[in-house]
């Protein structure tokens, strides 16, 4: 998982996050706040071997403030932080 881009986002514009999986797997790319409450899933889907799912992460809704990008699959897990601002 790259680092979304750009990192430091605009309010209502939007940020790209780039997911590839070793082996076919279902996958799912999720936002959530400091406290920990999911705040969108940006994607959720199955995917073949090494191909890679590009999404987009709306900010529109979102308030200023440092949010957790999480993707998740059987076999990985990985995190990076992303900044909203306005």
């Amino acid at each position: 998982l790259p680092l979304p881009g750009p990192n430091a986002v605009a309010a209502g514009q939007s940020a790209t996050v780039a997911v590839r999986a070793r082996k076919a797997q279902r996958v799912e790319v999720a936002l959530f706040n400091t406290l920990g409450q999911r705040v969108q899933t940006v994607v959720s889907t199955t995917t073949a071997a090494q191909e890679t799912v590009r999404a987009r992460v709306a900010t529109e809704t979102l308030a200023s403030g440092a949010y957790i990008l999480r993707a998740l699959g059987p076999s990985f897990e990985e995190t990076r932080r992303i900044t909203v601002v306005r």
